[in-house]
């Protein structure tokens, strides 16, 4: 459960590295007529196939949430920043977050009143000179404290940055001194970070194969790391967090 003092909040997060969903744009698919249209406008495979599976996964991680049933009767629409924006759902107030890396994808539905980012990474050695340039002193050093592989550890608290802006909106439009993390608690399988500027937001990440999971939520929120999952991906499956 997404506990807080104040009262209990739900969302559903579903990931996947097995795409099988039928086509988006075929008889049987499960993109709003808008969305077909939008998808038939992008030129390039690579955009195309980033849409489709950000879709599928954000579509069921919000049908999950308000049992609906047919994912083509609503639509995700970008915002302004890019971000996704839910319409047309028998229930209002539901909003997602959605993160796709080559064929792995992860989506977080939740109510609006309850801000959520998602942010899935790639554990990659290629990144590791980058990922280490972007980091400040003291993030370093919580990064050499966590007693876990070095590249690792960097690309949670990477990820962790990335699932913040997600959460707030805004994308890398922000400069990255703003998302320095000023705290990292690791528990069993998971690590929870805290945000130097941005204190009212915590990030919580968790190792799936070969891929980093953050999901960044409000600080005071209460969630069991256990909810989370863990161990490979796979065919797309929705975990209830409240």
């Amino acid at each position: 459960m997404l506990r807080r003092k104040e009262g209990d909040h739900r969302g559903v997060l579903c990931v996947t590295d097995a795409f099988d969903g039928p086509r988006g744009d075929g008889p049987s698919g499960y993109l709003h007529p808008e969305e077909a249209g939008y998808l038939a406008g992008l030129r390039y495979p690579k955009r195309r196939g980033d849409y489709l599976i950000g879709r599928y996964v954000g579509k069921r991680a919000v049908a999950a949430l308000v049992g609906e049933p047919d994912p083509a009767g609503f639509r995700i629409d970008r915002g302004v920043f890019g971000h996704p924006v839910v319409r047309g759902t028998a229930r209002a107030g539901v909003q997602v977050s959605i993160t796709h890396n080559g064929p792995a994808a992860a989506a977080v539905a939740f109510d609006e009143a309850h801000p959520m980012g998602v942010d899935l990474e790639q554990i990659d050695e290629s990144r590791l000179p980058t990922l280490l340039r972007q980091l400040s002193g003291d993030e370093r050093a919580l990064v050499d404290q966590l007693g876990l592989p070095l590249l690792e550890a960097a690309v949670r608290l990477w990820s962790a940055r990335e699932s913040l802006t997600k959460a707030m909106r805004t994308g890398l439009t922000v400069p990255m001194p703003l998302l320095e993390v000023s705290a990292a608690v690791a528990t069993v399988g998971c690590v929870r970070f805290e945000f130097r500027n941005f204190f009212q937001f915590a990030a919580m990440t968790v190792r799936i194969g070969a891929y980093c999971l953050a999901l960044a939520l409000p600080r005071y929120t209460r969630l069991d790391p256990l909810t989370l999952p863990a161990g490979t991906l796979g065919s797309p499956a929705e975990v209830r967090l409240g």
